[in-house]
This record gives structure tokens, sequence and C-alpha cells, in this order.
């Protein structure tokens, strides 16, 4: 007769810090106890509600065993060869799938001679942990993250290995409105995703912006992306969103900025006036109030009287900002500013300057 051995199975998960799901929470688990000839000699489905699984089986003491344990999963694993549970595919029905618990799993080889064995559950998912620093942002700029989602958030996963191919959702795993509100307290929102090696997953900022120059579009956004590459089961990835500025540059710390929701506060004004006068010794300032700033302007000084040239009347500084100049007057005479201004606002205006002895 071979000597049997009692033996309980304690499964933990390893802890990690989360706000939801419950990451140690075991809801229910699959074990499946296979001898050293690949032949399962227990398989159990309990639904068992604790952040621990205890299972007791009767083995043989000094006996190799390959022991799988798989939790969360919310229904029984079907009789498998020990081949075709370890090449097992988990689904998921949605992204944030999670009211058992996060789906975990473990593969352990043991020999028996102890009373006990404890095996640690890895989780299938990722964590990426998002933060907002808003410490280089413009001081009237508007910055609030409205919703944080995965883009090609991964269904699918292998349940006690990784597995090189994917399969996504239509729409990934969202967070909005009081889900990424811990962001404008200073604290960080977590969002959760199965493991990815295909390295073709990205995280999506959806930002409600307000500026002098743009703001949001009603039911649009100025959106920030930043791909994750390889995302590992049981791993955290802190990620920081730090604009700089307005906060619609070409991007930093790898994020790419999407700027076609947003819509450009318009402004073109001429100061101080359509028609202006000016002594010869004086220097006189004409200018364009422009929004959004950052618009191309050009201008063009054109003489007045066909037989004068701007040259001898006048000659002109133009302002940093490109949208204004400064003229210096050389003898009295007329001329005309011509002031055009590019995307997005298209348009353009004229000044007249006379110039008195």
């Amino acid at each position: 007769m071979p000597d049997l051995q009692s033996v309980c199975f304690h499964a933990y998960s390893i802890l990690f810090k989360s706000a939801d799901p419950d990451p140690v929470l075991i809801s229910n688990y699959n074990i499946l106890i296979y001898n050293s000839f690949g032949v399962l000699e227990e398989k159990a489905y309990v639904p068992e509600r604790s952040f621990r699984a205890s299972y007791p089986a009767r083995l043989i003491r000094g006996e190799t065993y390959t022991v799988l344990i798989a939790a969360n999963l919310g229904y029984e694993l079907p009789e498998m060869s020990m081949d075709d549970v370890l090449s097992y595919r988990f689904h998921l029905a949605y992204p944030d799938e999670y009211s058992h618990g996060i789906p975990m799993a473990a593969v352990r080889e043991i020999t028996v001679d102890n009373e006990s064995e404890t095996i640690l559950l890895e989780r299938l998912m990722g964590r990426i942990d998002v933060g907002l620093d808003r410490s280089m942002l413009d001081e009237d700029v508007s910055f609030v993250v409205s919703e944080l989602r995965i883009g090609n958030c991964p269904s699918s996963a292998g349940l006690f290995k990784p597995v090189s191919d994917a399969t996504y959702f239509p729409e990934g795993f969202v967070k909005s409105g009081n889900g990424t509100y811990p962001l404008e307290r200073g604290e960080s929102v977590s969002l959760y995703m199965l493991e990815n090696p295909a390295a073709d997953s990205y995280l999506e900022a959806r930002i409600s912006y307000h500026s002098e120059s743009w703001h949001s579009m009603a039911g649009k956004y100025l959106v920030y992306r930043m791909k994750l590459g390889p995302v590992e089961r049981n791993s955290s990835y802190p990620i920081t969103l730090k604009p700089r500025g307005d906060g619609l540059g070409d991007g930093s710390d790898g994020w790419r900025i999407d700027r076609s929701g947003l819509e450009a506060h318009k402004r073109f004004e001429l100061h101080p006036a359509a028609y202006n006068e000016c002594r010869v010794e004086d220097e006189y300032h004409i200018w364009c109030d422009v929004l959004p700033r950052g618009t191309k302007v050009s201008i063009e000084a054109l003489a007045y009287e066909e037989d004068e040239r701007v040259a001898d009347i006048f000659d002109y500084t133009v302002d940093p900002d490109g949208c204004g100049v400064t003229v210096h007057p050389r003898k009295s005479g007329s001329a005309v500013l011509y002031f055009s201004a590019g995307e997005p606002l298209v348009r353009d205006t004229l000044a007249m300057l006379v110039i008195l002895p």
C-alpha cells in the first residue's frame, strides 16, 4: 500500500494596494493536481469567499505532483490533460469583469513531505497607476481629466502562462466622472487590464480644457495618448501626466497630444484704430490683438500715393509676437499697413497711417 499523506493546500494572493477591485478577494477557485505521469489525481471547484483558499488532499508521500490553482474565474474548469490545462485561455466578458475578484492563477510542482503547502497566486491583470502633476502648467489653464481609458484592452489571456497573441475589446477599461476625481486631490487613479505581451495597448486621457486661446468643444476633449509597452501579470506601472505651459505642446514623457476636440477663442482686433496719425519725430505702435495665441500673422506696408515708396516714408520693427509693428517715421506721408491672420482665424484688416510734418 502506498504511504498516503494528507496535504492541505493554502493559496494566497500576493498583495498590492488598490481601491478597486479588492486585490486579495478569492470568491471561488479551481484546483487540479496531476501526478508525475500527467494523470489527473484530484480536481475540485470550490465557491469559497475568502482572502485565501484551503483545500485538503490525500497524496502519496515522496511522490511529485503538479498543482494548478485558478481563482475567481466564476466557473468550473473542464477535465483536461495537463498539457491542455497549461495552455488554457481565460476570457473576460467585459473589461472590468472582476465582481468575483481579480482572476488569479498559479502552477507549483511539489514533492509530498509536508502536511501543508502554501501557493502564492498571481493576478492575470496588470495595474496602471495614473497621476497628474500640474506644476508646470500655466496658471490660466483649466486642465481636468474627465476620462481615463485603456485602448486595445485585452479580452483574454493565458490562464497559467502568457500567450504571445491577444484579442481585444472594442471599448476598453474606462474610468470617468467620480472615478477620475482622485486626480483633483493629488491622488493616483488605477486602471486594470489583462496582461499583454504584444505591447500594443495604450493609455488615453481625455481632458476638459480651457485657456485664453482654446477650449474643449461640447462632448469632445483634448486627448493625451501613451503606448504602454508590454504589460505583465501581477505588475504595477506608475505613469504621471505632466502637462507643460499651455498643455498643447508636442507632448513629452511619451505622450502624444490630439487637439482635434478643441475650438479656438477667436479674436482679431486692430489697435489703436483703423485711422492713425503721428508726427515725424514720433515712434508709433500699431498692432492686432490675436487669439488664439501663436496664430501666424503677416504684415505688409503699402505706400498710399503711387509715386511714393514706403521705405522713403518710414521703416518699422516687427513685434516679438509677430502681431504688430513700431513705425519709425522718416518724413511726412501716408501709408497702409495690411494685417493678415492665418489658421484658424483667416482674417485680415487695414490700418491707415498718416505721418504729419
